[in-house]
C-alpha cells in the first residue's frame, strides 16, 4: 500500500512539473476544474448559500411583473366594460328621442310648448 502511496506520488509531482511547463511556455493558465474533495464542507455551504442568494432578486422580480400583469389585466378588462358601456351611450345619443328626453331632463321645451312645473 506504501508503494501504491509512493507511486502516485510520483505520478503528481510529475503532472505538476508538466503543467508548470506547460503553464510558463504557453502564458496561460492550465484548467483543472475543482477538487471538491479538498474543498472544506463549511465552503460548500457558504457557496450555495450565496448562489441562493442570487437567485433571489431575479424571482422576486419575476412575481412582481406577474402581479403587475394580472392588475393590468383586470385593468384591461375594466376598460373594455367601460369603452363598450361608453359606445353603447352614443349610438343612443345620436336618436332623436334620446336627444329629446335628455333635453327635457334639463328643463328645455320645444318653442311652442308651454312649461308647467308641478309641485306637491
Amino acid at each position: 500500500m506504501a508503494s501504491s502511496r509512493s507511486g502516485k506520488r510520483k505520478k503528481n509531482a510529475a503532472r505538476i512539473a508538466k503543467a508548470r511547463v506547460a503553464h510558463k511556455s504557453s502564458g496561460r493558465p492550465i484548467a483543472r476544474g475543482i477538487r471538491w474533495d479538498r474543498l472544506p464542507g463549511s465552503w460548500l455551504v457558504v457557496i450555495l448559500l450565496v448562489m441562493g442568494v442570487l437567485y433571489v432578486p431575479p424571482l422576486h422580480g419575476y412575481y412582481k411583473q406577474r402581479t403587475e400583469t394580472t392588475a393590468a389585466k383586470a385593468n384591461l378588462q375594466a376598460l373594455g366594460k367601460e369603452n363598450r358601456a361608453l359606445k353603447a351611450r352614443a349610438k343612443a345619443l345620436k336618436r332623436d328621442s334620446t336627444i329629446e328626453l335628455e333635453a327635457r331632463k334639463l328643463g328645455m321645451v320645444k318653442p311652442d310648448e308651454r312649461p308647467f312645473v308641478v309641485t306637491r
